[in-house]
């Protein structure tokens, strides 16, 4: 089930990235509800692991050498997520 939350997460952010003409210093937020992704109403079924499927779809797409802002056209930010690694300092500039 998690193999194909990822995979359909991709696909997602990859089709929206590709139509959105996004430029340095542009945004990319996302927002989801992982209770909604496992079937169940908003805050009922929180699934650390369905967060976890989503965001291993989505975090390497913007980060992907097509996609990634140089690093002096981006700003920094001290928001980390808590469903991954920190990133390495080289990426760290382009959150």
């Amino acid at each position: 089930m998690y193999e194909e939350i990822t995979a359909q997460a991709k696909q997602a952010v990859t089709e929206l990235l590709d139509v959105a003409g996004l430029k340095a210093g542009d945004l990319f937020v996302v927002g989801c509800s992982s209770s909604e992704v496992v079937g169940a109403r908003i805050g009922k079924g929180s699934s650390m692991e369905a967060a976890q499927a989503v965001f291993d779809g989505i975090y390497p797409v913007p980060m992907s050498a097509a996609y990634t802002l140089p690093p002096s056209a981006a700003s920094t930010s001290t928001a980390r997520s808590s469903l991954r690694p920190r990133p390495p300092k080289s990426l760290a500039t382009t959150l």
